[in-house]
């Protein structure tokens, strides 16, 4: 009889922990699925981000753009009507309205490809599948987005007065680099870096304002493109630097972000075989430091 019980005992475990696997599987499955959302939700944020840059930076080539093309308009109706009557043109007067009319639409099209690189630098931005290396122009990758995501931080806290200072070495040479993913990276440090300047000036009960730097440079014998982005912040203590990039952890409030960005850019720089780290900066705040493999292009 104390077999059967033994046995019967035995059985009921058994049972017991298939049903805790499979409880754990569930919660797996749910866990992924919450980690999905969150993660779309954390591109959404990034591209709302970048959108509200796009949309202060793309104002001005299109002012110039109107502007230039009523002047362009214009003289195209006074270029009109001197040529109506073959027996009284001014042709110095014609030749100055057409010299006006080259400046006027040759500055269209000028503003028109600003306008143009800087919608397709959104579009690389919110694509979401994978990419490849292409051969770009580093300073101009780096000066655009950085660009973007102070207009976009300006947006969001228009409040805060952040200076952002940008250097990229004058030897930098085009390289070959996952730009999609770069831009990213670029958008979500300078981003962070912002609003760690800004809400730390604003404790400070000072002005609303704060530095952040931007310095960029590459390695030639080790062919390693280095940026590196520090602020005026508070830092990021030393027990918790290795947790800042993983995924949920964060020091802001719930409502201003999901923790995940600085685990979305070191899976970024670390599946192109680089590094992203946190130190001490000159500024005072932390400086993020991305380190990634690039080699040479050719000269655009």
């Amino acid at each position: 009889m104390a077999y059967y019980e033994k046995k019967k005992s035995l059985l009921m475990t058994d049972t017991s922990i298939e049903e805790a696997n499979a409880e754990i599987e569930q919660l797996k499955k749910l866990l992924q699925q919450a980690k999905s959302v969150a993660l779309s939700q954390e591109h959404l944020a990034a591209t709302g981000r970048l959108t509200a840059g796009v949309a202060h930076e793309i104002k001005n080539p299109l002012n110039f753009i109107n502007n230039f093309s009523k002047i362009a308009n214009s003289t195209a109706n006074d270029l009109a009507e001197e040529l109506t009557e073959p027996d009284s043109i001014d042709w110095e007067e014609v030749e100055d309205l057409i010299d006006i009319l080259q400046e006027a639409t040759a500055r269209v099209v000028e503003h028109g490809i600003r306008a143009d690189a800087i919608v397709k630098s959104m579009l690389m931005h919110a694509r979401g599948e994978e990419e490849t290396k292409i051969d770009v122009d580093v300073e101009n990758l780096i000066q655009d987005f950085t660009r973007l995501a102070q207009k976009g931080f300006g947006s969001e806290y228009p409040e805060g007065k952040i200076e952002v200072e940008t250097s990229v070495s004058t030897d930098m040479p085009p390289l070959v680099v996952p730009a999609q993913g770069l831009s990213r990276v670029i958008i979500n440090l300078v981003t962070n870096a912002c609003y760690e300047a800004f809400k730390t000036a604003e404790k400070s009960n000072g002005p609303n304002s704060g530095q952040v730097s931007l310095d960029a440079t590459y390695n030639s014998e080790k062919g390693l493109l280095v940026i590196r982005v520090e602020d005026t912040g508070g830092g990021v203590k030393p027990e918790v630097r290795d947790q800042i990039f993983e995924p949920f952890f964060t020091t802001k409030p719930t409502s201003e972000g999901t923790g995940l960005g600085l685990s979305i850019c070191r899976g970024i720089i670390e599946s192109n075989q680089g590094r992203l780290y946190v130190e001490d900066a000159e500024l005072g705040g932390a400086a993020f430091v991305v380190e990634i493999p690039a080699e040479t292009g050719v000269s655009i």
